[in-house]
């Protein structure tokens, strides 16, 4: 529990910095909502088609986080430091390689590589939609990737969304806090309820209305919450946003690296990755790969 109360802290703060570390902190809120009082809000642990987001929120959250993660891994600043400094470090140089067009191809593997996950997840929230536009996104998405043709009003318009996104994203992790917290005041109540069953009916109304009091003013505070997440959202709006920022990032990632990285299969290259990878601190999963391959 104190990891969910310090993971809603830094997610409060994803408009400014760690929001890449809200990605574990919003896997460990949809893991563990199970032990929550349904009393709370919370529901059966699935959306109906067609209805609000409600509690799939946090995985919504979660989605919008790692978009966001490669937006920003994208933009002018963050390329610029990858090619300026983290690629002519003496680590990658001396571990992975010297030939700058071969570390621009491992790079632009991996942003394809995160582009997948945050698509694949589209497509499954898509598949839960309603209207059956959002279905079978995967055919869509094929189409997109290839692609070319500048949308210069795009980046605009995708960096705007993903801003508004991020908001509802810190409601969102705010809200689990609450409604937990929420959820530990109703069962103080009826706890305290219980144990003074054998109480004087002064004694017993005096301390239950305290208890009272606080359960009703954090039920206020949670519905407000939930009007301003991405709790009360409705998934088809949610998702034309998602849509479209998949197709932003196509486009940007064959600007900042053309068609590099497509094609990797070669087991050397793979090794190289790895190594990348486990310099810039990128996945752990690679250090597992990079013991399979040295084998």
């Amino acid at each position: 529990m104190q990891q969910v109360s310090e993971v809603s802290s830094i997610l409060g703060r994803a408009g400014t910095v760690g929001l890449g570390k809200a990605v574990d902190v919003l896997d460990t809120l949809g893991s563990s909502m199970t032990n929550l009082n349904p009393s709370s809000g919370f529901g059966s642990g699935a959306t109906t088609k067609g209805n609000k987001i409600s509690i799939l929120a946090f995985e919504v959250a979660n989605t919008i986080v790692k978009g966001c993660n490669l937006m920003r891994a994208l933009s002018r600043e963050s390329v610029k430091h990858l090619k300026e400094v983290v690629l002519h470090s003496e680590g990658v140089q001396n571990l992975v390689a010297k030939d700058m067009d071969e570390l621009l191809k491992i790079a632009a593997a991996d942003k394809r590589e995160e582009l997948k996950v945050f698509s694949t997840e589209v497509i499954r929230f898509g598949n839960r939609c309603k209207d059956p536009q959002w279905h079978n996104l995967d055919r869509y998405f094929d189409k997109v990737s290839s692609e070319r043709t500048p949308q210069h009003h795009l980046k605009e318009e995708a960096e705007s969304v993903m801003q508004k996104l991020v908001t509802c994203v810190q409601y969102t992790a705010e809200l689990y806090h609450e409604m937990h917290a929420l959820d530990r005041f109703e069962q103080d109540y009826q706890r305290k309820q219980q144990e003074e069953d054998g109480s004087s009916v002064a004694q017993r109304g005096e301390s239950l209305h305290i208890l009272k009091q606080e359960v009703k003013s954090q039920q206020k505070h949670v519905k407000s919450l939930k009007k301003k997440s991405l709790w009360s959202k409705n998934l088809e709006e949610v998702m034309e946003k998602l849509v479209d920022i998949v197709h932003f990032l196509h486009l940007e990632i064959h600007n900042t690296f053309g068609c590099s990285g497509n094609k990797l299969c070669d087991y050397c290259v793979l090794y190289k990755t790895c190594m990348l990878l486990q310099i810039l601190g990128c996945c752990v999963v690679c250090h597992f790969f990079t013991f399979l391959l040295v084998r």
